[in-house]
């Protein structure tokens, strides 16, 4: 017959498997899944001031240069210097002047921007030319994307300042 002790312990062995599922799941808009977007790329950017910036660019289609076009896409920019990014995290309201922007674009003349923007980085990334975190993007008419992502450099040198 188990005892009390047992009985606790089922109890919280499932109560603890309850709250890490929940972790994972989404809790508070971060996903651990996929964003529905295969591909991730990053390149340096320049904010509107000629400083430093970092945009990360979601899309289905594979790419070479940060100057190709492809639909369906999510871009994000965060107006902050690549080197302070490792564990960051970052939010804003629709287009901030002073911290980026997040767009979606369906078609090349059919983009909304988003008016919620969370980006938070893993504390530890692996090489320069890959940067891996969560986005949490809510967009004009209420389309979600949220996910995890592990994005790959496009060569791009810019000159900012």
């Amino acid at each position: 017959m188990p005892t009390a002790a047992t009985a606790i312990r089922s109890a919280s062995t499932v109560l603890c498997a309850f709250l890490c599922i929940a972790c994972t799941s989404g809790v508070d808009g971060w996903s651990s899944g996929s964003t529905g977007y295969p591909l991730a790329y990053f390149h340096d950017d320049c904010a509107p001031w000629d400083g430093p910036a970092l945009t990360i660019l979601l899309t289905h289609t594979e790419l070479e240069s940060p100057f190709e076009q492809t639909v369906p896409n999510v871009r994000v920019t965060s107006y902050r210097p690549p080197a302070v990014l490792a564990g960051a995290s970052f939010e804003w309201e629709g287009d901030a002047p002073d911290l980026g922007y997040g767009r979606w674009c369906e078609f090349f003349d059919d983009c909304w921007s988003a008016t919620t923007v969370r980006v938070r980085f893993d504390r530890v990334q692996d090489s320069e030319d890959e940067l891996a975190g969560q986005v949490y993007l809510v967009f004009e008419g209420g389309r979600v994307v949220s996910g995890a992502f592990t994005a790959t450099r496009l060569p791009l040198q810019m000159l900012c300042g």
